[in-house]
């Protein structure tokens, strides 16, 4: 059963993502550069995460596809030249929040994975990297989200619909 829900998951990701580039690459997606930057060096760190924490491949599926996808988007959003332009107030100051987690997560990843800590510190790091870890995402998405305030049309319902049902 697991294997069945891992396998699902991850080509569930993988579809969504699929979609969503196809989007992109035909004009009908404007992925937004700062969020997808943020979304990659996130789950890249989290995948290495679950590998350095000795997750079975049931586990590693979801993020790898994650990972290496969003690494896909990034490198369209360097394409197109969205990096080019300048950042705006408010997607800089969730940026530099989102680094300062970030850097907060690893650190207390590397003190834990290099038993640099006591036992008792180790459970107070692995807290911080959850904690870390879900406020990021909020900070990750409040640039793509201001986005599509503002102009809807850059998005496609479909890809965040099938990303849903993946993660559920």
């Amino acid at each position: 059963m697991l294997t069945a829900l891992a396998v699902l998951s991850g080509a569930l990701q993988a579809l969504g993502y699929a979609f969503y580039i196809r989007f992109a690459v035909k004009n009908g997606t404007v992925p937004n550069p700062l969020s997808w930057l943020m979304f990659a060096y996130g789950t890249v760190f989290l995948l290495a995460l679950e590998i350095d924490k000795g997750a079975g491949w049931r586990l590693v599926v979801l993020p790898a596809v994650c990972a290496i996808s969003s690494l896909v988007v990034v490198w369209l959003c360097w394409k197109k030249g969205g990096y080019k332009n300048p950042i705006g107030l408010a997607d800089g100051i969730a940026f530099a929040f989102d680094i300062i987690l970030t850097i907060t997560y690893l650190v207390a990843w590397v003190l834990r994975s290099k038993e640099l800590i006591t036992e008792d510190q180790r459970s107070v790091a692995s807290l911080l990297i959850l904690v870390c870890w879900n406020v990021g995402i909020f900070t990750s998405f409040a640039p793509i989200a201001r986005e599509i305030k503002n102009y809807p049309e850059h998005e496609h319902p479909l890809p965040w619909v099938v990303w849903v049902f993946a993660y559920a």
